[in-house]
């Protein structure tokens, strides 16, 4: 099934074009799924900080069961991967351990994809020798 949503819901100047004027900014999540008729939402603020179980509980229990997120992976997962001054690749799997999974997992929701779509300039893939 694809299932059709935005790179997020909670933007300033969508109140009057997109929310209607004197809805609460607590509720545009509501008004996005029932009243635009999406299904999906990409959440990006999990790219800019890690969130707490709490925020993914509050944003699972103003939609409906058939209702995903697709989670954006946190910074450090995906760009903060070299070390300033060498360059060299460093280990970051405590991020992934530790930070990011498990408020994703705490949710109360089934399961949240989770990806990286963005790759920064100049991205450059090792090369294999």
């Amino acid at each position: 099934m694809i299932k059709t949503g935005t790179s997020g819901f909670s933007f300033d100047d969508w109140k009057g074009s997109i929310y209607p004027p004197d809805l609460k900014k607590n509720s545009w999540l509501v008004f996005y799924e029932r009243e635009l008729g999406f299904k999906a939402l990409e959440v990006n603020f999990t790219y800019y900080s890690l969130p707490s179980p709490k925020s993914f509980d509050s944003m699972s229990r103003k939609t409906s069961e058939d209702f995903e997120f697709a989670v954006k992976a946190y910074k450090d997962m995906t760009h903060n991967i070299r070390d300033k001054a060498t360059k060299k690749i460093v280990d970051n799997s405590e991020v992934f351990k530790n930070s990011y999974f498990p408020s994703v997992r705490l949710s109360g929701t089934e399961s949240f994809p989770v990806f990286s779509c963005s790759f920064h300039t100049p991205f450059t893939p090792p090369v294999r020798t």
